[in-house]
């Protein structure tokens, strides 16, 4: 009797100690990230792949360009969402929790709706700290990063969209425009 109770008090403390799926997410996302810090491009594809909402994410940064003329672009930019995370995004992540800088995850989530959680997680680098708040879907993939209140997506993609309207001056695809330039770019990664 006595060693049954104590395997069930084991077994109740163990319990505690995991954490909430999506804090997990987050948390093998740094420790991949981590990994990852030769910049290995496959390293890196395979982070987005297993992570990020990238598709959604992508469809988010696009905005209004997601019903553009340009279907041929909009498509493309869609199958390349991850290739364009990889070039764009995971270079300036990786400096982050790169070999000068420490992170910690709060093991909690808070429900935020629609099957969605936040974690709060600490990033340190070159003498700063960032609290951040990582958004993670009912999939258990990061959907959005918010850092004091703002989210991360909705700012990258009012710059995103403002590099589009820039090729719109120019010519009627820029989606299609901005494709052939991300595959132009010296820190090209293919993760397609």
């Amino acid at each position: 009797m006595k060693a049954l109770a104590l395997g069930f008090v084991s077994l109740f403390m163990s319990t505690l100690a995991f954490a909430h799926p999506a804090s997990d997410r987050v948390l093998n996302f740094f420790q991949d990230l981590d990994a990852a810090r030769d910049g290995s491009p496959s390293k890196i594809c395979r982070i987005i792949h297993q992570s990020f909402e990238h598709s959604q994410i992508m469809d988010r940064l696009m905005g209004n360009y997601v019903s553009s003329p340009d279907k041929a672009g909009v498509a493309d930019m869609r199958r390349s969402s991850a290739t364009f995370m990889a070039t764009k995004a995971m270079p300036e992540l990786k400096k982050l929790a790169g070999e000068n800088g420490s992170y910690s995850v709060n093991p909690n989530a808070t429900a935020r709706g629609n099957g969605y959680f936040a974690v709060s997680a600490k990033v340190s680098s070159k003498g700063k700290t960032y609290n951040l708040v990582f958004l993670v879907s009912p999939n258990q993939k990061i959907s959005d990063v918010e850092y004091i209140g703002f989210s991360a997506i909705n700012h990258l993609g009012r710059k995103f969209r403002g590099d589009l309207d820039e090729l719109k001056r120019t010519t009627n695809t820029p989606v299609t425009q901005y494709m052939r330039n991300l595959r132009a770019d010296s820190d090209y990664v293919n993760c397609n």
